[in-house]
This record gives structure tokens, C-alpha cells and sequence, in this order.
């Protein structure tokens, strides 16, 4: 599914419809796992009758676009905790770069400063 921008000139919207994924009548959940690299949230789940299953749903899923509202909030909650990840290494990896923050010694010599600022940059400002 794809939300295109228009007049904005930026790209669509690139995102999963979510309304296909749904929970059996009665399951409940035992634990999830997101892989945004892999693309999937995994829900754990076992049925009423002591079953036990496992619903991939895409990472990039749409939340809005869930039906289950189960399903729902593990997206929302995957795609937030990702969201919190990676503004927390955005904010270390900057401050290691402008001098705030020192690395102990014994970690400053595996500390790729090139790579480091390409990731950075890429990752945090959008920028290639």
C-alpha cells in the first residue's frame, strides 16, 4: 500500500495494509519479537482450547489499517519502541561525534569514526 504526497514533491508513502492479520477468536498473547531489518512482528499467541500459533504481520504494517485491534497495538507498540531505539543511538553516536560524550579507552579503539559519521548522517539526518 502506498500513500502518495501529492503536490509536496516527496516520495509516497511506502507502508503494509494491516487488515488481513488477525488473531483467532479468544487467543491471547504469550510474547511478540519485531525484526524491522526482516520486515516482521511476531505474535505468540495461544487459543482457548491450549493451541499455540504464531501471526507475522509486516513491520511496516499501517496501523490505522489493522482490523484486530490486538494487532493494533503490538504494531504501535513495535514500531514505537523502534522509533525510541533508534532516536536513543542517534543522540549517543552524535554526541560521541561532537566531543559531549567520551567512549572509556578500552571501547574508543573499536570506535569506527568513518563509518560512524555515514551512518549518522544517513540514519539521523537523511542525508547521504
Amino acid at each position: 500500500m502506498s500513500v502518495p504526497a501529492r503536490g509536496f514533491g516527496s516520495p509516497a508513502f511506502q507502508g503494509s495494509d494491516c487488515s488481513p492479520y488477525k488473531l483467532p477468536k479468544g487467543a491471547t498473547f504469550d510474547q511478540t519479537a519485531s525484526s524491522k531489518a526482516d520486515n516482521t512482528i511476531q505474535i505468540f499467541y495461544r487459543t482457548p482450547d491450549g493451541n499455540q500459533g504464531t501471526l507475522v504481520v509486516p513491520f511496516d504494517a499501517i496501523p490505522a489499517t489493522c482490523v484486530d485491534p490486538s494487532v493494533q497495538v503490538v504494531v504501535v507498540s513495535a514500531q514505537k519502541a523502534d522509533k525510541e531505539v533508534q532516536t536513543s543511538m542517534c543522540k549517543f553516536v552524535g554526541d560521541v561525534l561532537t566531543g559531549r560524550v567520551q567512549l572509556p579507552p578500552e571501547k574508543a579503539k573499536y570506535f569506527d569514526r568513518k563509518f560512524a559519521e555515514e551512518w549518522y548522517r544517513k540514519t539521523c539526518l537523511g542525508t547521504k
